[in-house]
């Protein structure tokens, strides 16, 4: 029998409620059959003998009888109302997976209160998008493995409404509040009809080992998957103390880098203000070490080969590990030809908005230059004439590198293809990873436009993305599509023959460092 509550649990496995849309919960209705009529205040209806008696009843007695009867079924309606509504949410909290696809099962093992007692934890403070909580749960993992603790897992959170970083007792807070206790019945309301539900739709929650398959670290960590965000979860779940715990805070994002050497042969990194050794960490005799942020691909400073294999293990799980993700990608895919490029293009949150132009250019340039081959001054030529509605001619000869490009017939290219020998290469297809709205109309993207006729976007590939549509999740009610499209489109550009991504951004970065390499068999690319 499972634990009432998710946070209870001591594991190394977790997956989310994911149900079917008009899945198992339903309006109860009463049998057609069944139903109620009008109310009849006559007595026609009543035997002879009962007639008279029911002449002979005080219309005031009647009156009382009616009122009570009916606050009594009132009562009793509310009452199986609040237990439906309670229940559905509380068993929700379970986190299994049901889907039109698959039903996994889920072992969930409670250890014994006394197990608990020998425990020693590790916990850190997640913010900012979904890359950046990954970064960050990657480094938490590496610690937790080093220091031989149990890592202490918030879930994801995923969508267009992070919490940013602040101080650490400020963002403690604010982590503190990220749930969605309380708020559930925003799923069945408008988002304008309640001041509180403003914020509900714009983001959900997913435990990690949903997302990616931690299981395939050979020496993941002991974990207990944490909901509860508040600091009364530690005294009430794991039983501690204020001087049971070792809090190092952060006023600032980079204000600790870990170390696991005393020397360290590297010049120091200038973005980070203090080195703290992870020997001393090791030392702490507190049943608990909370850190505040773990941000930063160069957060963790290790020379040491073994604690190096821990990070990388860890940083190949990152992979996404859902099915309808992995079935979405390969309709598109293969719809693609054989060899196509890939790139993605940041442009339309937070301050890349301000440098769209700049990355989306620099983005094409190393598709131009660096991947095709054409020298400085031809990507340059390029540039310049593809603002005409002429082509560009009297290149010089491209990379002889890359592999020829099969047509498909399935795909119709957006432009006219360069007829000139020495621009085929410009009709290789690319697609296109972009945040943008409307990507085929993006002033930002006409220089791709223009330059690859044979470009596609996500929105190209719809039917494909119906794998999604089921998707829900029952912890807060909230459909899964919009905040896994991102996902698709990441994987789709690392399937390509090569893909290059935006300048600083840590979503492009996952696709160059982790998933294209991954997905054509070499080796991650290691930061830190």
């Amino acid at each position: 029998m499972l634990p009432r509550r998710f946070s209870d649990v001591l594991t190394t496995q977790a997956s989310p409620t994911v149900q079917l849309e008009k899945g198992s919960y339903r309006r109860v209705r009463s049998p057609r059959g069944l139903r109620a009529g009008p109310l009849d205040f006559s007595n026609r209806h009543l035997p002879a003998p009962a007639r008279a008696s029911h002449r002979n009843t005080h219309p005031s007695c009647r009156l009382t009888a009616l009122v009570a009867g009916l606050i009594l079924a009132s009562f009793l309606s509310f009452s199986i109302a609040y237990y439906l509504f309670k229940t559905r949410w509380s068993a929700s909290e379970h986190l299994h997976v049901f889907t039109n696809h698959r039903r996994p099962q889920v072992t969930v093992t409670l250890p014994p209160s006394e197990k608990l007692s020998d425990e020693r934890f590790l916990a850190y403070l997640p913010h900012s998008g979904y890359h950046n909580q990954r970064i960050a749960f990657e480094n938490a993992l590496t610690l937790a493995v080093i220091l031989n603790r149990t890592l202490i897992i918030p879930p994801a959170r995923l969508g267009s409404h992070p919490i940013r970083y602040y101080a650490y007792k400020t963002l403690s807070k604010a982590v503190a509040l990220s749930g969605k206790d309380g708020l559930f019945h925003c799923a069945y309301a408008s988002s304008t009809s309640s001041h509180e539900c403003v914020e509900y739709n714009k983001y959900t929650l997913l435990p990690w080992t949903w997302l990616v398959n931690l299981a395939s670290i050979p020496f993941a960590p002991r974990a207990i998957h944490r909901w509860d965000m508040t600091p009364k979860w530690i005294q009430s779940h794991l039983g501690l103390l204020a001087q049971d715990i070792f809090v190092l805070e952060d006023d600032k994002p980079y204000q600790y880098r870990y170390i696991d050497v005393p020397e360290d042969p590297a010049p120091p990194n200038p973005r980070f203000e203090t080195l703290y050794q992870i020997t001393e960490l090791a030392r702490k005799e507190h049943r608990l070490i909370q850190l505040g942020t773990l941000f930063g691909t160069s957060r963790l400073r290790l020379v040491q080969p073994t604690n190096r294999d821990i990070r990388s293990a860890i940083r190949r799980a990152m992979v996404f590990n859902i099915p309808e993700l992995q079935a979405a990608v390969t309709a598109i895919v293969s719809s693609l030809p054989p060899v196509f490029l890939g790139a993605h293009a940041r442009l339309g949150d937070g301050w890349f908005v301000d440098i769209a132009e700049e990355n989306a250019r620099l983005v094409w340039w190393r598709l131009v230059h660096e991947v095709l081959g054409f020298s400085i001054d031809d990507t340059l030529d390029i540039e310049t004439r593809l603002n005409v509605p002429h082509p560009a001619r009297g290149f010089h000869p491209v990379n002889e590198t890359l592999p020829p490009a099969f047509p498909n017939a399935r795909l119709r290219c957006r432009g006219q293809r360069h007829s000139s020998a020495h621009l085929q290469a410009l009709n290789t297809p690319l697609y296109v990873a972009t945040d943008a709205k409307n990507p085929a109309n993006e002033p930002m993207l006409s220089l791709f436009l223009r330059t690859f006729p044979c470009i596609y976007f996500l929105d190209d590939f719809a039917e494909s993305l119906q794998t999604l549509d089921g998707l829900v999740n029952a912890y807060d009610g909230i459909k899964l599509k919009p905040f896994l499209i991102p996902f698709v489109d990441a994987m789709v550009a690392a399937n390509a023959w090569r893909t290059v991504g935006t300048e600083s951004s840590t979503f492009s970065r996952f696709m160059e460092d982790v998933l294209w390499p991954s997905y054509h068999g070499n080796v991650i690319v290691e930061r830190g």
